[in-house]
């Protein structure tokens, strides 16, 4: 059964990544604290899709256990108030319930999504992808998103140094001003990865490695 699950996430990723193909080129919004941000049009949605870059001196292994630790990710994730995990599959797929805050008048979003961590075991970028789910979640008066997508690229650069790049797109239901819609597409990739950036770069921050997760090597 995992492995029909398995197969039906992947089928999925790979329907949406076609989306893609008809969106337009990426317009560049800003760069600030060495993090680039920009969003770009897709033929099929109202909503932009949003992108951030940055480098970070640290390892994979590092950025990683940032995003096992689920209940602390209200620390990193943008406007995130809450988040646990659901089910855990395996060490590198699982499901997860999130609680995203909005500004008064507007009511909190939540999601569940399926996170799914695969290497490439030649240039040993990790890629972390986010797909929303329909799992059952508790009825806490938030408006449910309809869908979710995300994913990051952790490229090792050496060592010491890696780039990472955002991608996400989603659409929140309901009817939200367009104001709170610009917030979150430029805020959601810069403080997000600033955020992770300024955990482990952190002094105190002890340098982690992950078994199934091969480091940089010249």
């Amino acid at each position: 059964m995992k492995t029909i699950k398995f197969a039906i996430i992947t089928i999925l990723l790979f329907v949406l990544s076609c989306f893609n193909l008809h969106a337009q080129t990426w317009d560049f919004e800003f760069e600030k604290k060495g993090v680039k941000v920009w969003t770009r049009k897709l033929d099929w949605s109202k909503i932009k899709e949003c992108k951030g870059e940055t480098t970070m001196k640290t390892n994979l292994g590092s950025i990683l256990s940032v995003f096992d630790d689920i209940p602390n990710f209200p620390k990193w994730v943008y406007k995130c108030s809450e988040a646990k995990r659901l089910r855990k599959d395996s060490e590198s797929r699982g499901v997860i319930y999130c609680v995203t805050e909005l500004p008064w008048p507007a009511k909190n979003r939540c999601m569940t999504f399926q996170y799914l961590m695969t290497q490439d075991k030649e240039t040993k970028e990790v890629t972390l992808r986010f797909i929303g789910t329909k799992d059952k979640i508790p009825d806490d008066g938030n408006i449910r998103m309809t869908y979710f997508k995300s994913h990051y690229l952790i490229t090792p650069i050496s060592e010491n140094e890696v780039k990472v790049v955002f991608q996400s797109h989603a659409d929140p239901a309901g009817d939200l001003p367009q104001s709170i819609i610009n917030m979150f597409l430029n805020d959601t990739p810069y403080v997000t990865l600033l955020n992770i950036r300024n955990i482990v770069e952190n002094p105190s921050f002890k340098k982690k490695y992950i078994d199934h997760v091969e480091e940089f090597s010249k």
